[in-house]
């Protein structure tokens, strides 16, 4: 990425925020390399916008008010058409050669570029795209269309939608709707998230052309639908991941569980008495988790560097060998917070959602009572901490119970094996597997740096992924998360967001607990 052409997108982005709708959309897609002089000068009140386009495009086809939420739109703009003649002087980065020029309504194998204001509302994916749907019926081409909508807050956003056409098959003159739309949806247009930056970023000519030389309306066309397929966004995900995770299970790396938590046993010389399960329940637990951010239900503070910053006595991202991102923020956010229900006492009348001391069971640790904070001194500001971990919401689910429990003579009866994964804590036999414990003797450690920024670097993974002399650098996870844009809507074949939807967390479980256990 150039950053001087995402500094130029970004500034793009946040003049669309209060600008001209027409000027400052026209000016998005030229910082992205696409423009024409081929326009119409179309009245911007809606009803009088669709009456000239069905005057102009013939045909006898009406805009549904209905299906186009017609009623809600505030204003719009015909951007220009792009066609086939312009490809080559744009790739070139020069002006259109063609002076003026009027739309070629019958040039299927073009783009027309639509901007619509929208007024606020419940603006779904789904209402949307069969938005997207309605106004292409008017048109013989692919109609491209940029909405600008706030926010609940108010805040402004952009979505832009790309509807999947193709060639008629025994008539060139036209061509099918395949009624698939994909969609680029809620982009901040002052704060713009980094994967929708990159997103756009993909889409730009120049970036294309890199990659895709589209020489042509078609090729141009396919490049875009493969910049927005989710499954090829899904697969550059997992391997992320995967790259990560077998960075993480190295032995280099100093991670550590409690020896409770179970072993690989495999032939597999990576992963080889390494606590692999831990590492798959840790990134399903954390993916979890940064769903439950984007629904706004855990705060953004507990995964922001500068504000762990201030949280912490140690920043995470400045201390990449001491564990105490995991220890103090995601164990206590896992099992002492979402774990734990939000009211102040449990029944047997222990206190809960508080620090450990301050519940009064200086040895409560021993008892393995799980609903309560951990570690307050490695808060800074400990006040805020709680705060932040008391707007979450207890989730009545096994994902994020505590597995560290009591043992007793009978279980060792019972189950035999246990023997040799219990520990002895004072009068107590203890099953040590998550190692949510402040006693000194705690073998969990999980280094900051498989958090944040780049990692520690190069690392060798060509034994794992069957390569030669390929290098290797796995980002922290928290960074790999923050360049991908998670939706909470799942994608369904017809429509579906260019981000990350909530299937994708039962493939990572499969696909990590399949290398686990063939």
């Amino acid at each position: 990425s150039s950053p001087h052409f995402l500094a130029t997108l970004q500034s793009a982005l946040q003049s669309l925020a209060t600008g001209d709708l027409h000027a400052s959309t026209t000016a998005l897609l030229a910082t992205l390399g696409y423009a024409s002089p081929k326009t119409l000068d179309l009245p911007t009140q809606p009803q009088a916008f669709a009456g000239e386009l069905e005057t102009l495009l013939g045909g006898g086809k009406q805009l549904s008010a209905l299906h186009a939420s017609l009623a809600d739109w505030k204003s719009a703009a015909f951007l220009f058409q792009l066609t086939n003649d312009e490809l080559p002087s744009l790739a070139a980065g020069q002006a259109s050669l063609l002076d003026g020029g009027s739309v070629q309504a019958w040039q299927v194998e073009s783009f027309v570029f639509l901007a619509l204001d929208l007024k606020p509302g419940a603006w779904s994916r789904t209402r949307l795209a069969a938005l997207t749907r309605e106004v292409n019926r008017l048109f013989p081409m692919p109609a491209i269309l940029l909405f600008r909508h706030p926010r609940e807050d108010g805040a402004p956003l952009l979505s832009v939608s790309v509807i999947h056409r193709r060639a008629h098959k025994r008539d060139s003159a036209l061509d099918v709707i395949e009624g698939k739309v994909s969609l680029i949806k809620d982009i901040d247009l002052q704060q713009p998230h980094a994967a929708h930056l990159r997103i756009l970023e993909s889409m730009a000519l120049s970036e294309v052309d890199a990659k895709f030389v589209p020489s042509s309306f078609e090729k141009l066309y396919a490049a875009w639908l493969k910049v927005l397929d989710v499954k090829a966004l899904n697969d550059r995900f997992y391997k992320e991941l995967a790259e990560w995770y077998y960075w993480a299970i190295r032995k280099s790396t100093g991670v550590a569980f409690p020896k409770g938590q179970p072993l690989d046993d495999s032939s597999d010389p990576a992963t080889t008495g390494r606590p692999t399960v831990a590492l798959i329940r840790l990134l399903t637990r954390l993916i979890f988790v940064w769903f439950l951010k984007e629904k706004r239900l855990v705060p953004a503070e507990l995964f922001d560097e500068a504000a762990l910053g201030k949280l912490l006595k140690l920043a995470p991202h400045q201390h990449g060998k001491q564990g105490n991102y995991y220890r103090a923020i995601l164990q206590n956010l896992f099992f002492a917070t979402l774990n734990t229900e939000m009211t102040d006492q449990d029944e047997d009348g222990h206190q809960q959602r508080v620090w450990r001391e301050a519940a009064g069971f200086k040895r409560m640790d021993k008892y393995l009572i799980h609903t309560v904070y951990r570690y307050q001194s490695e808060f800074k500001d400990a006040d805020r901490a709680l705060a932040l971990f008391r707007q979450v919401p207890f989730l009545n689910g096994g994902l994020f119970e505590c597995l560290d429990k009591l043992v007793t003579p009978d279980d060792l009866k019972r189950d035999p094996t246990l023997a040799a994964l219990v520990v002895t804590e004072g009068k107590q036999t203890v099953l040590r597997v998550d190692g949510f414990s402040e006693r000194p003797d705690n073998a969990m450690h999980m280094p900051n740096e498989l958090f944040f920024g780049q990692g520690a670097g190069e690392v060798d993974l060509n034994d794992v992924f069957g390569t030669k002399n390929r290098k290797y650098k796995p980002r922290g996870l928290l960074t790999i998360f923050d360049s991908y844009k998670f939706t909470i809507e799942e994608n369904t074949p017809v429509e579906e967001e260019v981000a990350l939807d909530p299937e994708l967390l039962g493939k990572v479980f499969e696909n990590l607990l399949a290398s686990y256990n063939p």
